[in-house]
Order: structure tokens, then C-alpha cells, then sequence
């Protein structure tokens, strides 16, 4: 690994430690509690980098449909960057006012990761999604949604993949039927979100 390459990555996880940290600040209530515009300047940094890599690496679904390709991408610690984002976005609510705005740069974080999780962990992500819709603010699960929906699923059971697409059949073995029960249980109205859900429960039905 080039020193470039070696600082990037003891910087990337540097700042992971530090997200965790303010994490468990806010979970364990230890005052002073940093605030929404602490947290959302804090993951700015994260915002930036992902985006460079993207445009960057400009990773595309792997040929055999399983992953998107790795190979030309900078290796930083995605998945502790994910976990944590996770349980920020469960406990954000308590730096009070602001919170929704940061709970919409977290879950633009998480999407700007889908090109950089391993394969267990995309697939798992609409599930995490879903059940995540209980414990954040109401506020949120609209834009969760457009995230399934309208992003997410669609490239998970994009037809263009096929139908032994690896991704597509170890979606299916996560139980798509329960995420769409979830998704109508758990989400506020919304004829077009509902009209995705429908699209995509009707893409996996042809498939199967």
C-alpha cells in the first residue's frame, strides 16, 4: 500500500473511532451532549470522501452479479463506518432540535456506502433499512423509503441482472415478503412510495 494510500486509511479510521465515540457520548447521555450541528459537521468529512471515491472508482456491479467490483477501490473501514452510522441514526434524537437534518445526512452517508459493502451487508441493508423505521424519527421514513424504493431495491432486483443474479436470489432468501409487509405496516402514506413497493414486489414475483 502506497503512504498516500496508508494515511488515507489511518485517517478514515481515525475519524470512524471518533463517530463512535460521539455515538456512545449520546447513548450513554454523558453531558454535554454534542449537538446536531456538532454531529453533522463532524460527518461532513465522510460525505466528501465518499462521494471522491465515487466519482473516482466509479464501482459498478460485478459480472457475475454478486457485489459491485473492489478492485479499484481505496481499502477504509466501510463496514465500522456503516455499523456506526447505524446506531447513531437509532439514538440521534436526543441532541434535540436540528436532529432530523442529521438523521438525513446519516442516511445519505449509508447510500453513498452501498457501492463499497461487502456483499452480505448489501444485502442485508433493506432489512436494516426497514426495521430501522421504528426507532427513528417519523420524519425519516419517507426519505427511508425513496432510499428502498426507489434506489435500493431496484438495483438489487435490477432485471438486468437476472434472475440467478447472486444478489437477486440472496435477497430473495432474506425474506422479501416480510419486507414488503414491514414497508406497508411501517411507513406513513404515500400513494407513490406504495406504487414502488408494488413495482418491485411485481419485479421479484416475474422472477421467481
Amino acid at each position: 500500500m502506497s503512504v498516500g494510500k496508508s494515511t488515507k486509511t489511518e485517517q478514515f479510521g481515525g475519524r470512524v473511532h471518533g463517530l463512535r465515540q460521539i455515538y456512545k457520548r449520546i447513548e450513554e447521555e454523558t453531558y454535554p451532549l454534542p449537538s446536531s450541528y456538532d454531529v453533522t459537521n463532524y460527518l461532513t468529512y465522510f460525505h466528501q470522501i465518499l462521494l471522491g471515491l465515487v466519482k473516482e472508482a466509479a464501482p459498478e456491479i460485478a459480472k457475475d452479479g454478486s457485489s459491485f467490483n473492489h478492485e479499484e477501490i481505496v481499502i477504509l473501514d466501510y463496514t465500522g463506518l456503516f455499523t456506526t452510522l447505524v446506531d447513531l441514526l437509532h439514538v440521534i434524537q436526543h441532541v434535540g432540535e436540528g436532529h432530523e437534518d442529521c438523521g438525513l445526512t446519516i442516511l445519505h452517508i449509508m447510500v453513498s456506502l452501498v457501492p463499497f459493502l461487502p456483499e452480505n451487508w448489501l444485502n442485508d441493508l433493506p432489512i436494516t433499512l426497514t426495521t430501522m423505521m421504528t426507532s427513528v424519527s417519523s420524519s425519516l421514513h419517507g426519505y427511508i423509503m425513496n432510499i428502498l424504493c426507489g434506489y435500493l431495491l431496484p438495483l438489487l432486483l435490477d432485471e438486468n441482472n437476472g434472475a440467478d443474479s447472486k444478489l437477486h436470489g440472496k435477497i430473495c432468501q432474506g425474506g422479501l415478503s416480510l419486507l414488503f409487509s414491514e414497508l406497508i405496516e411501517l411507513s406513513p402514506p404515500d400513494k407513490l412510495v406504495d406504487c414502488y413497493a408494488l413495482q418491485c414486489s411485481s419485479t421479484l414475483a416475474r422472477s421467481e
